[in-house]
């Protein structure tokens, strides 16, 4: 959103009486993984499977070596 936008926004709040709260949204752990201890995926579903997307993308480099 673009600065203006949100002045905007918080000015007609504030002249219509209504609070302007921030949206709040957290990651949903069990999703990615956190109670299997966020694992690995493979070549194949490292990208698409969102169960092994954390530990995957902080693993990147054993899941596809190069050479240095």
């Amino acid at each position: 959103m673009r600065p203006g936008r949100i002045l905007l926004s918080c000015l007609l709040a504030c002249f219509l009486g209504m609070p302007a709260l921030p949206a709040v949204a957290a990651p949903d752990e069990d999703l990615l993984g956190k109670a299997g201890g966020y694992p690995l995926g493979t070549r194949a579903n490292w990208f698409f499977d969102e169960g092994v997307r954390v530990g995957s993308f902080s693993h990147l480099d054993e899941i596809l070596p190069h050479n240095i």
